[in-house]
């Protein structure tokens, strides 16, 4: 006569393995359609990093790039607090557009026409270089640092 109580454990063990196998089934579906998720996102990323990584240079384009336009070196170049306040007005820029053709804060700006601080280095060749474009020029550039 077979033994009861190995049938029934080879049953229960039977059973047990037939439930887990489909729990993890369900599972197993669920993994794979996160998988596929988490694929998509990272492909929206990289396009994201591209086109910022595109906007960002097409900014920098408009910005006064002593490097690029040889002119004045900053030694020679006189600028004081009312002489940037004035080429700003002439070319009807507000604090904000100076600083982004620039490349500083507003603020930054701000003390300079103040008198508080004054343009070093690049940015004052900078300065030098906005002295002697038109307004046509800096309305182009602005233009293409808000694109």
């Amino acid at each position: 006569m077979p033994d009861v109580g190995k049938i029934l454990k080879s049953e229960i063990s039977r059973l047990a393995r037939k439930e887990a196998k489909t729990m993890a089934a369900d599972l197993s579906g669920s993994v794979q359609n996160l998988k596929k998720q988490l694929r998509h996102q990272r492909g929206e990323i990289s396009d994201l990093h591209k086109a910022l990584a595109t906007k960002m240079d097409r900014r920098d384009e408009g910005k006064i790039s002593p490097e690029l336009t040889q002119k004045k070196s900053a030694a020679k170049v006189r600028v004081s607090a009312g002489s940037i306040k004035t080429h700003r007005k002439r070319l009807k820029l507000s604090q904000k557009q100076l600083a982004q053709l620039v490349g500083v804060t507003t603020i930054t700006v701000s003390n300079w026409e103040r008198g508080k601080s004054t343009p070093r280095g690049d940015k004052r060749d900078a300065v030098a270089i906005l002295r002697g474009m038109g307004l046509k020029e800096v309305n182009q550039r602005l233009k293409n640092i808000q694109s």
